[in-house]
């Protein structure tokens, strides 16, 4: 299989305090972003990243203290009111807020109950951010476990929240395997087109 590549000159890393300061984000506390079309979308797994983020609040002091979230994509008016935490809601964005979204943030969170590749954990490591998902679909090939984020146990807020929790207490070093890059997938495909050639 050949990866749908991603753009490095559009998503790469930048200062967190620049970011933030794009988004309006006043906070030098950690930022915990979840961000989709729709929110709503039950598909995406926003019912479990609220219940992981309320656990966290009710249980853990040190991050009651030290931690926000970030929300983006379409959004029902009264979505803050769910959580116990402080929440700064950025709305429907651009790709280039996207991208400034994804650098202000610590780590992103994706806990998608039915996803193959998605672009948007791509675009979040490709920004050096750290990515806590489900272990579930094409996901596992993307999220190296505890080495560029966390791979939790499917349809679990408790696994959801000690991997939300693990990336924010150590220095995760978030890559990108060159296998999303455009050149490992030109090679793939000239190579794919000359076995064709050659049949």
């Amino acid at each position: 299989a050949i990866p749908i590549p991603i753009d490095k000159k559009q998503f790469y890393s930048i200062e967190k305090n620049i970011a933030r300061k794009k988004l309006n984000i006043d906070s030098h506390k950690k930022i915990i972003l979840f961000g989709v079309h729709n929110i709503a979308e039950k598909r995406k797994g926003f019912q479990y990243f609220l219940e992981a983020i309320n656990q966290l609040w009710a249980t853990n002091e040190h991050f009651r203290n030290t931690t926000e979230v970030a929300l983006f994509g379409k959004s029902k008016d009264d979505i803050q009111k769910q959580f116990k935490i402080k929440v700064h809601i950025l709305g429907t964005l651009n790709a280039q807020q996207i991208f400034n979204a994804y650098n202000a943030a610590d780590v992103y969170v994706l806990p998608s109950l039915e996803d193959n590749l998605p672009n948007t954990i791509l675009e979040s490591l490709a920004c050096e951010t750290p990515v806590v998902a489900f272990k579930t679909g094409g996901i596992p090939e993307m999220i190296e476990h505890k080495q560029n984020g966390f791979l939790a146990e499917y349809k679990s807020s408790e696994s959801l929240a000690e991997g939300i929790d693990w990336v924010l207490s150590n220095n995760i070093n978030a890559t990108i395997s060159d296998i999303y890059g455009s050149d490992y997938a030109v090679q793939k495909t000239i190579a794919y087109y000359h076995t064709l050639m050659n049949k």
